[in-house]
């Protein structure tokens, strides 16, 4: 999704003209002008300094156009500095168009500045579109940077979308960093979206970084749905260290319901990945709502801090729960294995309650019952009684 809307907003930069090469293309197409209105220039030996004024006024049958061009010059032994001012306005049977280039210039050895504007509004029988294309930019022998602002309105008779993108970039041998914000909104006559998409990237040594934060709204006649995703990545020498966030919710018109979060971090190292998550979500199943959180770790544990010191109360690891202390009302157990002893809860050696060890005798204080079949064995204080109901009664202790 990060792709398609920087592709997108590429493409309708490009189509609506609102880049570098269509501002310098009417700074060029303008300088060839023949019409000269003024022209001053001063030269020393190799020194230069000129000022032109350059101005067209047609009218034909089927168009109407007027340019003014204004053209700053100074060069001293190699250095030089321009600024150039464009302004056309255009008329025809099927568009009016009005335009404005500004560019500024520097230059001294191999070190360059420069800065362009390009303003352009545009109507035709079934579209308006205004543009704003800005560009700052400086070199050095080693070192570069830039800023490049594009801002786009295109409104149709189908159609309404609004775009803004914005790059930075910097560079200083091989070490880069660079950020790019792309910001659209569109809607027809069965939809609306809005969607904005932020990227942060450095790379230098042969290791490079990534943050991702991208947010997109949707709905229509069927749908309604948003989405954000949030994601760090980093990669050094072949290993690789990435955090991913999910935020999802959608309802439709054939009943879908959801509200999904999911949060994942992994490694790759050697070829394997490592990783740990965790799933929360709500949905409208063919068997009515459910709502569940997974988990995905080699271990997990639930923590307790009290006095500055943590414990660790339960602990699932490798396939295995640990419970450090754990109360249950009403329990149900197909296969049970003691490690160190069974006990009741208000046991006392010798006194009360009932102990059930690993290793050594088992303690039943007051009584003992176990009940059969119609048959019942009974250990108390009295001794040991064995009852068989119409068949025998045998007791061994106090009568």
């Amino acid at each position: 999704m990060a792709d398609a809307i920087t592709e997108n907003a590429d493409k309708l930069a490009a189509a609506v003209g609102a880049n570098k090469q269509t501002a310098e293309s009417i700074i060029h197409n303008a300088l060839a002008i023949a019409n000269v209105v003024v022209s001053q220039s001063a030269q020393n030996g190799a020194n230069s300094a000129k000022f032109e004024q350059l101005r067209e006024v047609i009218a034909t049958e089927t168009e109407a156009r007027v340019t003014d061009v204004t053209r700053l010059e100074a060069k001293v032994t190699g250095n030089e500095a321009g600024i150039t001012e464009v302004r056309q306005a255009l008329a025809t049977e099927t568009e009016a168009r009005a335009t404005a280039v500004d560019e500024l210039t520097a230059k001294t050895g191999d070190n360059a500045a420069g800065v362009t504007l390009l303003t352009q509004a545009v109507t035709t029988l079934d579209s308006s579109t205004t543009s704003r294309f800005e560009e700052l930019s400086g070199k050095t022998d080693n070192a570069s940077g830039g800023i490049q602002n594009t801002s786009i309105a295109l409104i149709q008779n189908t159609l309404a979308q609004v775009n803004q993108s914005q790059r930075m970039s910097v560079q200083y041998g091989d070490s880069k960093a660079g950020i790019q914000r792309v910001d659209n909104v569109m809607a027809d006559a069965s939809k609306a979206v809005a969607e904005s998409l932020k990227t942060l990237d450095s790379s230098a040594a042969g290791g490079s970084s990534n943050v991702t934060d991208f947010s997109k709204t949707m709905a229509d006649f069927s749908q309604v749905a948003a989405t954000r995703i949030n994601s760090l990545s980093v990669s050094m020498n072949g290993q690789t260290a990435a955090i991913t966030e999910l935020y999802n919710a959608q309802i439709d018109t054939a009943g879908k319901l959801n509200a999904m979060y999911n949060i994942k971090v992994a490694v790759d190292s050697n070829g394997r990945q490592y990783a740990a998550g965790m799933g929360i979500g709500v949905e409208n199943t063919p068997g009515g709502m459910q709502s569940q959180v997974l988990f995905l770790a080699d271990r997990f544990a639930v923590m307790s801090q009290a006095g500055g010191a943590v414990t660790l109360p339960f602990v699932i690891e490798n396939g295995q729960a640990f419970f450090n202390d754990a109360f249950f009302k009403n329990a149900s157990i197909d296969f049970g294995k003691i490690t160190d002893s069974l006990q009741s809860g208000g046991y006392q050696a010798g006194k009360a309650g009932w102990n059930i060890p690993k290793n050594g005798p088992a303690e039943f204080n007051d009584s003992l019952v176990i009940n059969g079949s119609g048959n019942k064995i009974k250990v108390d204080g009295t001794g040991l009684d064995v009852n068989v109901p119409g068949v025998v009664r045998i007791h061994v202790g106090v009568w």
